[in-house]
């Protein structure tokens, strides 16, 4: 009996680890631990609206994605903070902004590359 409680509770973790995996995977970015996805790359944060801006300042510099941060402004009860890549990567940006108490976070991805080669020099 014991063991098969264990033996869930083995899986249930293995599940969650691979969720957590899959959940950093289709954003390109790390995100604040228990995190929700609404839809797409929306995201409600579990964190409160600063602990969130500090955790992607942190993780950005951490990983060394070249990034520019807009610093935080407010605009009709809406508090938005921007962090901007420079340079490639998977994402173009991300949007931590709080509305009515809660922090939503929305991942801009990048384009897909077009498949057009770059010109060739001629001669």
């Amino acid at each position: 009996m014991l063991s098969a409680m264990r033996v869930a509770i083995l899986a249930l973790v293995l599940v969650c680890c691979g969720l957590v995996t899959a959940h950093a995977d289709t954003t390109g970015i790390d995100l604040p631990r228990r995190s929700r996805q609404l839809a797409g790359n929306h995201y409600v944060s579990s964190k409160t609206f600063r602990k969130t801006v500090v955790f992607f300042r942190k993780q950005l510099s951490k990983r060394g994605y070249r990034h520019r941060e807009i610093p935080i402004y407010g605009y009709r009860g809406v508090l938005v903070s921007r962090f901007v890549a420079e340079g490639k990567s998977r994402w173009n940006a991300v949007h931590v902004f709080r509305i009515k108490g809660k922090t939503y976070i929305y991942v801009v991805p990048s384009e897909p590359d077009k498949g057009v080669d770059p010109p060739q020099p001629s001669g």
